[in-house]
């Protein structure tokens, strides 16, 4: 095969390929910092006591639940962008990379939620 005809994959695929998989990287970080939250310990005063522990923990939790829950969907859409831009354009070479961000972003999501349900429970 000569070089003009093989097709080659276009930037912009390749570049909402590789925000789809950080984003996404990015959203499993925040489902790991929710479990870290979960493992951290409590202050077990009275419930109208405002205490440090309490505080980081609610501040890891949120921050995990915002990486977790706002993020990785971008990772994901950004994934679904990148493999419909592939696609349309008959270039399926780094097809790989738009379904490894959708997969992990959807991992992230639905692990994040898995999370956060465990540890509010777990509160309660």
């Amino acid at each position: 095969m000569t070089e003009n005809n093989v097709k080659k994959v276009p930037t912009v695929s390749k570049v909402f390929g590789w925000i789809s998989l950080v984003l996404s990287c990015v959203g499993i970080l925040g489902m790991i910092l929710i479990v870290i939250a979960a493992a951290m310990p409590t202050y077990q005063g009275t419930s109208a006591q405002i205490n440090s522990e309490g505080m980081a923990k609610a501040f890891v939790f949120f921050i995990g639940d915002g990486l977790g829950l706002m993020v990785s969907p971008l990772g994901g859409i950004a994934g679904l962008i990148s493999m419909i831009t592939m696609l349309t354009k008959r270039s399926a070479k780094m097809i790989w990379l738009p379904i490894t961000g959708m997969a992990l972003g959807a991992f992230a999501f639905v692990g994040t939620i898995f999370a956060s349900v465990a540890l509010i429970e777990m509160l309660s």
